[in-house]
This record gives C-alpha cells, sequence and structure tokens, in this order.
C-alpha cells in the first residue's frame, strides 16, 4: 500500500486529518466505555436465552468502540481489508481479556418447538 498524502491548494494537511481523526477514534473509545458499562449491567440482569442452531452471544460491544476497535485495528495492520471482528484469535482475545464485553447467557434455549430449561 502506497503511502499516499492528502493535498489542499498545493499544501500537505494529512498529519492535521490524521490527528483529527486519532482524536475523534479516542473520544468514541471515551464515549464508548462509559456506555459499555450500562451494557454490562444491562447484559448481567439480562441473560440472553440461547437460540437453538445459532448458539450463544459471545461479545456485545458498545457501537462506537465497535467501529473505533475495528478503524484502529485496520490501521495497526496495515491492511484496509482486515476484518477484527471476522478475526476469531482477535475475538478470543477480546473475550479474555475484557469480561465487561462478554455477553451473558442464560441455561435456557429457545427452538422451534418453544422455550426449553
Amino acid at each position: 500500500m502506497m503511502d499516499q498524502r492528502i493535498m489542499v491548494g498545493g499544501e500537505d494537511i494529512t498529519d492535521e486529518v490524521e490527528a483529527e481523526f486519532s482524536d475523534e477514534l479516542s473520544n468514541n473509545i471515551i464515549r464508548g466505555n462509559l456506555s459499555q458499562n450500562d451494557i454490562a449491567k444491562f447484559n448481567y440482569n439480562n441473560p440472553h436465552a440461547m437460540i437453538d442452531g445459532l448458539g450463544e452471544v459471545r461479545l456485545s460491544i458498545d457501537e462506537d468502540i465497535f467501529h473505533a476497535m475495528r478503524v484502529d485495528m485496520k490501521k495497526q495492520m496495515k491492511d484496509p481489508d482486515y476484518e477484527c471482528w471476522q478475526d476469531k484469535e482477535f475475538c478470543d482475545y477480546v473475550w479474555k481479556n475484557h469480561p465487561e464485553y462478554r455477553g451473558v447467557n442464560s441455561s435456557k434455549i429457545v427452538s422451534s418447538k418453544g422455550l426449553l430449561v
């Protein structure tokens, strides 16, 4: 991948754009972390029923964190096609190291015949 610069009126503004983008990502992660606490509390108090054929909920992540991590990982991997949320190793790492992102599942399974315990 070639290092491309952003030029406006003959002036290189690449560094300013990257700094602004980085600040926005940081703000999204901070905002997302505040929301994630609410999501974790809700999930703990309202476990998901496991759905027959779909399995259990592994991760439940605030949308700001989800998108910020996705963009940041593309940048870290230096690959615009990399999708961290489709990478099993990445998701396993997040599940292991961030318990606040874990989905909470009940022992009940929903099937086509109704709710089973």
